[in-house]
Order: C-alpha cells, then sequence, then structure tokens
C-alpha cells in the first residue's frame, strides 16, 4: 500500500496547483515581456538581450538535476523537498523586482548585457530551487496512474491561467494604449508597475505552497531497493538513470517542444501586437480565452484520460497539437486568412486560441505525468528511487530549449531586421510576411521531430502497473 492515498483530496490538488501561479508569473515577464521590455524600451540590442536570457535559462537547466540529486538524497526535519523551497522564497521575490530596474542605459550596453545576465540567472536558480522539489512530489504523493496526470494538469493549467492573468492585467492597465508618447507598449513605469503587484503574487503563492503540502512529510517515503551511493559512484548512477529509452524518447520529444514554447514566448507579442496588428484591447480578448481554455483543459484532461493509455492519449493530442497551432500563419501566408478589416480575423483568432491552448495545456500535463512514470520502472532497474533527478531532467531540457528557442526568436527578429521602436500601422509588408513565414516554418519542423521522438516512449498503462505490483513485493524502508 502507498503511505498516501492513491486518490488525493481536492485540497491538496488545489494546493499542488498552486505553484503554477509563482511559475506562471516568472515565465511570463520574463518569456513574453522582458525581450520586447529591454529591446524596445531600455535599448539593448535585441541579439545580447536574446543571449543574457539564453544563457540565464542554461545555467538554471543545468542546476535542475543537481537540486533534484540533491534532494533525493537529504535527510531533514522537513522532509527532502521542503527545504528547497523555503529558501527559495526571498530569492525569488527580490530577483525577479530586480530585473525590471537595469541601473543602466543604452548607451551602456556592455553593463546593460551583464546585470541582465547575473539578474536573470539569480532569478531562474531560485526558480530551481523552488520547482524541482515541487515537481519531485507527483510520483510521491500518489502511485494511482491517473491521478499523476490530474496533479500535473492543475499545476499545468494553473501555470497558463496565471500566465493569461498577468498578461491581461498588462494590456489592460500598464501597457494600455494612451496615444501618449511613453505609455503603452512603450512605457517603462508601467512594466515597473506591473512587477511590484506580479512580485507579491509570487511572494504569496510560493509561500502557501509549501505550506500547504507540509502535511504529507511524515507519509513520503525512500522507496529503495538498495541504499544512496557514496559520491565517488554518482556519476555511474547518473549514466544508469539516464539511460532509459523512454525517458530519453520522452526527453528528446519535450526539448522541441520547449523550443518552440520559447520562440512564441519571446515572440508573442511581436504576433499579436505587430503581426496581427491587435490593439491591446483585442489583446485582452485573445488572453481571456486561454484563460478559459487552460480552465477547460483541466476539466477536460481527467476525463479524456480515464482508463485510457496516456502513451497513445499524449502522441494524439501531440499531433493535433502541432498541426494547428501555426494554421493561421500558414493560411495568412498563403493569402487565405481574413484581413485585418475584417471581424473573421478575430473570430478566427479567438478559436485557434481556444483550441490551441487546450491543446498545449493537455500536451504539457501528459508528458510531465509520463515522465513521473519512469520513476518505478528506473527504480526497478537500478535500485534508486530518484524522483528529484528524473523529474528535474524535464525542467532542465525545457529550460535549455527554451533558451534556444529564446535566442532564436532575437536571430529572426535580427535577421528580417525588424525596426527598433515599431508602429504597427507602419511596419512593412516584407517584415510582417517573413515574420509570419518563419515562425510558421520552424513551428512545424520542431513539431514533426518531437512527435517522432514521443512515439518512442514504450511505458503503458499495462506495463506501469506490473511495475507497481512487483514493486509491492520487493523490500521497502523509510526514508
Amino acid at each position: 500500500m502507498s503511505p498516501t492515498p492513491a486518490r488525493l483530496p481536492r485540497s491538496t490538488l488545489w494546493a499542488f496547483g498552486a505553484a503554477g501561479i509563482a511559475i506562471g508569473t516568472i515565465n511570463t515577464g520574463l518569456n513574453f515581456f522582458l525581450l520586447i521590455y529591454y529591446d524596445q524600451v531600455i535599448g539593448l540590442k535585441p541579439y545580447l538581450a536574446g543571449l543574457a536570457l539564453a544563457l540565464g535559462l542554461l545555467v538554471d537547466g543545468v542546476m535542475d538535476p543537481l537540486v533534484g540529486l540533491t534532494s533525493d538524497r537529504l535527510r531533514s526535519s522537513l522532509g527532502r523537498r521542503h527545504p528547497f523551497i523555503f529558501a527559495s522564497i526571498l530569492p525569488l521575490t527580490a530577483a525577479y523586482l530586480a530585473i525590471w530596474y537595469p541601473p543602466f542605459s543604452a548607451q551602456q550596453q556592455g553593463a546593460l548585457f551583464a546585470y541582465l545576465l547575473v539578474v536573470s540567472i539569480a532569478l531562474r536558480v531560485s526558480q530551481s530551487l523552488f520547482d524541482v522539489p515541487i515537481n519531485a512530489l507527483v510520483p510521491e504523493l500518489t502511485q494511482d496512474y491517473e491521478t499523476r496526470t490530474t496533479l500535473s494538469i492543475y499545476k499545468v493549467s494553473f501555470t497558463w491561467i496565471t500566465s493569461n492573468v498577468t498578461g491581461f492585467l498588462m494590456f489592460a492597465i500598464w501597457l494600455k494604449d494612451t496615444g501618449r508618447a511613453g505609455e503603452g507598449l512603450l512605457g517603462k513605469q508601467g512594466y515597473q508597475a506591473g512587477a511590484h503587484w506580479f512580485a507579491g503574487a509570487l511572494l504569496l503563492s510560493s509561500v502557501i505552497v509549501p505550506l500547504a503540502l507540509r502535511r504529507y512529510i511524515p507519509l513520503l517515503r525512500e522507496h529503495a531497493l538498495e541504499p544512496h551511493p557514496p559520491a565517488q559512484t554518482v556519476l555511474r548512477n547518473l549514466l544508469s538513470t539516464y539511460s532509459n529509452r523512454s525517458m530519453l524518447a520522452l526527453l528528446a520529444a519535450a526539448v522541441f517542444l520547449a523550443a518552440a514554447s520559447g520562440l512564441t514566448n519571446a515572440i508573442w507579442v511581436y504576433l499579436y501586437s505587430f503581426y496581427w496588428s491587435c490593439t491591446s484591447t483585442q489583446v485582452n480578448v485573445i488572453q481571456i480565452i486561454y484563460m478559459v481554455a487552460a480552465a477547460v483543459s483541466l476539466v477536460l484532461l481527467p476525463r479524456l484520460s480515464r482508463n485510457k493509455d496516456k502513451r497513445s492519449l499524449g502522441v494524439s493530442v501531440a499531433t493535433a497539437f502541432w498541426v494547428f497551432t501555426a494554421l493561421p500563419y500558414a493560411l495568412r501566408t498563403m493569402g487565405a486568412f481574413p484581413s485585418a478589416a475584417s471581424n473573421w480575423r478575430m473570430i478566427l483568432l479567438g478559436v485557434h486560441a481556444f483550441i490551441d491552448g487546450v491543446l498545449f495545456n493537455m500536451l504539457i500535463a501528459l508528458l510531465f505525468s509520463l515522465l513521473a512514470d519512469v520513476v518505478e520502472e528506473s527504480l526497478l532497474s537500478t535500485g534508486r528511487r530518484e524522483e528529484g533527478l528524473i523529474l528535474a531532467s524535464q525542467t532542465f531540457v525545457t529550460k535549455v530549449s527554451t533558451a534556444a528557442g529564446t535566442w532564436l526568436a532575437a536571430g529572426v527578429l535580427t535577421l528580417i531586421a525588424f525596426p527598433r521602436g515599431a508602429d504597427p500601422r507602419s511596419l512593412s509588408m516584407r517584415v510582417l510576411f517573413e515574420l509570419g513565414a518563419s515562425y510558421m516554418l520552424v513551428m512545424w519542423a520542431v513539431g514533426s521531430l518531437s512527435l517522432l521522438f514521443l512515439r518512442r516512449y514504450r511505458i503503458t498503462r499495462a506495463g506501469y502497473l506490473d511495475s507497481i505490483v512487483r514493486l509491492h513485493s520487493a523490500p521497502e524502508r523509510r526514508g
């Protein structure tokens, strides 16, 4: 019997999902607004801004497995995961605020680049200390095949809803079109005012989550068939853990999904504000639709996955997502999408946002749940239960690949010579065409590769349940 209930109470699902509030706040600020803030408002050259953000993600990605491995081996009165979560709270909030207040001007490109790099690394490392241990709790909290998917979609949906609430408030309040110079999308004070409110939400959620989940600490156990190894054998054990073929296939699929997500996030504001010529009000309509999509996926995925094989469901959802996500850009490139003067343009963009949001949320949650199922298979083959290390591997590849996507976005903007201080009404058709066509081609290319690797994942529902039966017949000890 698992020491924690197979079906977790609703309060635990909400508490775990609330971690997505902190992650959604950080991701929206850094992935959606920071590139355009430093490029268009502060004046840092886009390739330098993209490089700083990408390097920050790379350093953070390397930290993830280290945090996961260390938390797997930690022994304390607060358990293995909570000490890291509590330690992250204050630096996470402070770094988030600091990144919006660079003390250098556009004439100091080197100093501005260094500041962005250092603060983004501090913020991302603090995020690792918070996010990696929380993710590791999924296979610890339950061994139920379907409940793991439910836990995952709660956190993913909370993240997505928070991201869109953050974006909605930014455009509705702090970046609202006013027609006055120095305000709206190019207004420095708007970004900084929003940062204060979101730092407060970040602080509150990062405190609530570990306190709400603290009651499970005595129930969590380390199911290990052999003791943890001495330091000199850690590298060998890392290689054995990462040799799991299903894990490698899943991580490869995540690499390309994260690269596409990084590209999309970094140029999302460019796409809707410039490519689609949306006003701040229209952008907010899209944000609301994405919020609704996240709520729908929260309800829909647990029902779709009931008594289903997650691997087959994941392939189906991934296929639909990759076909659909760049479809409007393909249609406009071919001249088959309504013009800005037509009401049908916003209607179709809204329909696309809803379906795209539902599919994306479900796909991310399924990938995370599939990776959680690797824990038991790895335990049987290696004798070590390493939730932190295994779940950190996804955040590692996600961040490294997102860094590549962010750098790719900066490269696209540089390559097509996207102008600084651009006005959506006066951009050349050449720039707009190249922006949309480049985005479409990259998305479909990486999507094909992601789907190819996902199909190589081999842990089925029957195989997972067999692993649980075998583990319950093996010796087990509390950690």
